[in-house]
């Protein structure tokens, strides 16, 4: 009887011990990534303090947003993702994501829903008391339609602080505007789906295409500013979903099935 206690006791301590560690472990896992969910109808937009934007659905449809996330360097050195943000305040459709880079800028991201436009201002700010010239690159993959393989992308650099995107894919729709004033704007479109430039380690800057791409569409844009000390940028961007309605796809494809008939019996009279 003693053995058996013994062996019953010991169970109990080893699986008391297993929920701790599996309840520990679940902590360490949330203190690395939380995230975030907005809304405002029709839209929900969902942000990850690990990776960026990583969810945008309109009337509880597809996700039409992959990843959308942000980089940074300073001073033409190495260009690295900007995660973990020190402080983020948020309320129901909106969120402001603060991030401290090497304790010489600061770079504040705040994101508003408006129904089916996603607003976005990205102020930097030299905090060091020299002079500093930082860029902030922005890596947006779209999954329009969640129909890979059908998207249409149209990048256009409008003047030296100013670029539009306008990109289309199963039915959806994207159109894109950014703007830095005091800075300079380059953009980048890739037809494959894979990051580019300075998102996979291969170069420190976009190289301004301005270009159409087919397939699994993806783009990313490079804001570029010097700081005086104490100075700040602000970029300022919006981004319009358009994602058709149930109902409105019924009703399209009720009439092309009646185009169809009706052609079926004109060719058969």
């Amino acid at each position: 009887m003693k053995i058996l206690k013994k062996s019953f006791v010991g169970r109990a301590q080893m699986s008391q011990g297993a929920l701790i560690a599996f309840l520990l472990t679940g902590l360490v896992v949330r203190s690395e990534a939380t995230i975030y969910t907005l809304t405002s109808s029709p839209s929900v937009v969902t942000f990850d303090t690990s990776s960026g934007l990583t969810g945008w659905q309109e009337n509880g449809g597809a996700n039409q947003l992959s990843l959308q996330s942000l980089y940074y360097s300073v001073g033409g050195g190495a260009v690295s993702a900007l995660t973990g943000p020190a402080v983020v305040t948020h309320g129901a459709n909106g969120l402001t994501a603060t991030y401290t880079v090497a304790g010489v800028v600061t770079v504040a991201d705040a994101i508003t829903v408006n129904g089916n436009t996603l607003g976005e201002q990205i102020k930097f700010t030299n905090l060091s008391g020299s002079a500093s010239t930082i860029s902030i690159f922005q890596y947006s993959d779209f999954i329009l339609g969640s129909a890979p393989g059908s998207q249409t992308l149209n990048m256009t650099v409008i003047n030296s602080t100013q670029a539009s995107a306008n990109q289309s894919g199963g039915g959806a729709a994207l159109q894109w505007l950014g703007q830095l004033t005091g800075g300079a704007v380059e953009v980048q479109a890739n037809g494959s789906g894979a990051p580019f430039g300075p998102f996979n380690g291969s170069a420190t800057s976009l190289n301004n295409t301005t270009l159409s791409a087919s397939g699994t569409a993806v783009f990313g844009y490079e804001f570029d500013g010097s700081l005086a000390p104490s100075n700040s940028l602000t970029i300022s961007e919006t981004a319009a979903l358009t994602v058709p309605e149930p109902s409105s796809v019924a009703l399209i494809c009720s009439g092309m099935i009646a185009l169809a008939l009706l052609n079926r019996r004109r060719r058969g009279a």
